[in-house]
């Protein structure tokens, strides 16, 4: 199809990767690797291209998988969910890093701990997020000056494994820039300005000749990442229509037609009979299955519906009404036919009968005039008797009655020889009918007797006082489940999850009832307005009524105060976290604030929320890469602070939100249901997936779950009970 180039070209900025990997050594290269990870698929091209290089200084075996271990967990987690934001993927998989590598330390291995040097980047348009630890390097040369922008990134505090990538910083790439991501072997050969001054008097083809030659030569190990950002160009391709060509006749000689430059061959001319029975013949193939091909081409869409008096019909819907339409003029045909012959015999039965009854008054008349005479032959006989003269009596006894039968009412008896007749004039298909329409007299009046008695029936039942429900009867997915005790007291604000462990949060303690030991919260604090746990850090941070805000690390078992800046007027009425950020929930302010985990506290915030949503009245929060807020009625789904689409599966029993709760790995959502005695669980889009009730889940307050170990932790005034899930 012939193309055309548009006179203006669309820009946009590419990234071009090179790489020098070293290891002279080869018992050393599990130790180094560079990461340089391209999207899959399409549905990951919104994420980017994600980049790093990493080193692990000690060089025992038990530190000689981290870095491949490490990359792996970065690439899996960070790919896994295309729907989310680069940033924020970035963050998620930078927090799944730090866990993976807290899990190897519970286990013993920390001989690799304060010695991994790694940068981890992404790289996505022309935006740049990256993260830092140990003596790794982020270099980024832009307009001849050549910066370390990755200085002071790391984290200064003693090594621990949660706090292996803590910060991350983003900024804009431009046209040629030069970024550079290196172990700390290329400062032994270079400096700074030795580095500048070779990417800027080098092309980049030569530059990394020279890279690849000076450490090759003289170190060990070394890894180097180089990325030139370029401009690129696309010329978008115009479709021109294409001349149309005249679609040919598969029996046409045109078909056979060359198209070399040749002298055609001369077309045979056929008669109009024959080329009338080729198109019928292509006509009835488009309609059949191909036996030797197993292909099966059909003209019409059989799904097709027929919209007819207002209903709409679909094929097969259409096919019988139309059979059941033409059977019905048949049936009426039939019965009209049979109807106009029984009339006429009945007329003629009428005729015959009507002459046979004037024709018996005829002999009646005749007989009573008989009778008149007979009488007055019987009077002048015995006038001589009266006169003395003897007569001799009749010899036969005259009847004075008339022994005619007066007719009362007139039968029609039906003729079965006339039945018969009229049934032999009928044709076969019309007997049949006429047999339907008898079988349906005598059944139909049947199935009507009993659909009546089956409504008497269930009126009855009706009436009848119903038995008593379970709980919940109509629901679906509903399990019963018994309560197990994990601590009785007074004073119970809530139950916090540390990275697998459960505390119990009073208004005077924290409580670790594995080992029954209490912690009790400094004096001057006061009272517990909010609390909540930050895996990433093992802390967990309580704030009281004057926005004083302190920490409690389980590993040395004591308080330390937190900075954090309130704004004057705020009310806090719930506080969650996720990866290393505080979120503070403002009823006063109808805001959401987003604070960054710094060095003994918590940096500036961010207004989080962006949509007019109403904080007032919240019954629950919960938070993972969304915001979850319930208010007894609806949960908000809220995603970079807008409202996205998010609705519960309806139930039988209507939900009442009491709390909620987020699982951050599976995105799996709690709803504590107090008035129905109930925990609903549902998937990341509101699908319900069960649900667990107890008569006890009515006194509680708050839930709290644990889905590696199966268990929902509810807390009351006086108690924490949980519910096992497997």
């Amino acid at each position: 199809m012939p193309k055309k180039k548009l006179d203006k070209p669309i820009t946009e900025l590419e990234a071009f990767f090179e790489n020098v990997f070293v290891c002279n050594n080869k018992k050393l290269q599990p130790f180094i690797e560079i990461l340089n990870q391209n999207p899959e698929n399409i549905s990951q091209q919104n994420l980017g291209t994600l980049i790093g290089v990493f080193k692990v200084n000690d060089q025992t075996e038990d530190s000689s998988y981290i870095v491949n271990y490490l990359i792996s967990v970065i690439k899996k987690e960070y790919f896994s969910k295309t729907k989310r934001d680069p940033i924020e993927s970035f963050e998620a998989a930078l927090h799944k890093a730090n866990l993976a590598l807290s899990k190897l330390a519970e286990h013993g291995n920390v001989s690799w701990l304060g010695k991994l040097n790694a940068i981890c980047a992404v790289i996505e348009k022309n935006n740049l997020h990256f993260s830092q630890t140990g003596n790794a390097s982020a270099l980024l040369l832009r307009a001849k000056g050549l910066t370390d922008i990755s200085e002071g990134l790391a984290p200064e505090s003693e090594p621990h494994p949660l706090k292996t990538f803590v910060n991350v910083s983003s900024g804009k790439l431009e046209r040629d820039d030069k970024l550079i991501l290196a172990t700390h072997d290329i400062f032994e050969i270079f400096s700074m300005d030795e580095i500048k001054k070779s990417a800027l008097r080098f092309s980049n083809e030569d530059f990394m000749r020279f890279l690849k030659t000076a450490l090759g030569n003289e170190l060990e190990t070394a890894a180097v990442l180089v990325t030139d950002i370029k401009e690129k160009v696309i010329e978008e391709e115009v479709f021109v229509p294409a001349r149309r060509e005249e679609s040919l006749n598969a029996f046409s000689q045109k078909t056979f037609t060359k198209k070399t430059g040749r002298k055609p061959a001369p077309e045979i001319k056929t008669d109009p009979k024959t080329e009338t029975e080729l198109q019928s013949a292509l006509h009835k193939a488009n309609e059949v299955t191909q036996k030797k091909t197993g292909h099966i081409y059909i003209k019409e869409d059989v799904g097709e519906t027929v919209k007819q008096n207002g209903i709409e019909w679909n094929y097969y819907s259409s096919l019988a009404k139309d059979f059941l339409k033409d059977s019905g003029k048949k049936i009426l045909g039939s019965l009209k036919k049979i109807t106009a012959t029984g009339a006429k015999q009945l007329s003629r039965q009428k005729s015959s009968l009507s002459e046979k009854i004037a024709e018996r008054k005829k002999i009646r008349a005749r007989e009573a005039e008989i009778f008149a005479e007979k009488k007055q032959v019987s009077i002048l006989k015995k006038q001589p008797a009266e006169s003395g003269i003897s007569a001799s009596a009749p010899s036969e006894k005259i009847n004075t009655e008339p022994k005619i039968a007066e007719t009362s009412e007139l039968k029609i008896i039906p003729s079965l020889s006339r039945i018969k007749k009229i049934s032999n004039n009928l044709s076969y298909e019309q007997k049949i009918y006429a047999l339907l329409i008898l079988i349906a007299i005598f059944v139909v009046p049947y199935f009507i007797v009993k659909i009546e008695n089956n409504i008497a029936a269930k009126k009855e039942i009706a009436v009848q006082p119903a038995a008593p429900s379970r709980p919940l009867a109509q629901d679906t997915n509903v399990i019963q489940k018994n309560l197990t005790d994990v601590y009785s007291g007074n004073n119970i604000f809530s139950t916090i999850d540390l990275n697998g462990k459960i505390f119990i949060i009073t208004r005077s303690a924290v409580i670790d009832p594995t080992t029954n030991k209490t912690f009790s919260i400094p004096g001057n604090f006061g009272d517990i307005k909010v609390a909540t746990g930050m895996d990433s850090l093992n802390l967990i941070f309580l704030m009281n009524g004057g926005g004083k805000l302190i920490s409690f690390s389980p590993i040395p078992d004591s308080f330390q105060d937190n900075s954090i800046a309130l704004p004057a007027n705020a009310n806090i009425a719930a506080a969650e976290t996720f990866l290393t950020y505080l979120y503070l929930f403002d009823s006063q302010n109808n805001q959401i604030y987003r604070y960054p985990r710094v060095a003994g506290g918590f940096g500036g915030k961010f207004n989080w929320l962006k949509d007019q949503t109403s904080l007032a009245g919240l019954k629950g929060v919960s938070v993972n890469e969304n915001i979850f807020l319930a208010d007894g009625k609806t949960v908000s789904k809220l995603f970079r602070g807008k409202k996205q689409s998010f609705t519960i599966s309806s139930t039988a029993t209507p939900i009442v939100l009491d709390n909620i709760f987020v699982d951050q790995d599976s995105g799996n959502l709690y709803i504590l249901d107090k008035a129905n005695s109930r925990v609903v669980k549902t998937d990341n889009n509101g699908s319900i997936i069960a649900q667990y009730y107890n008569p006890e889940i009515a006194n509680a307050n708050n839930l709290t779950i644990d889905e590696k170990s199966g268990n929902i932790y509810l807390t009351g005034n006086d108690f924490v009970k949980a519910i096992g899930m497997k």
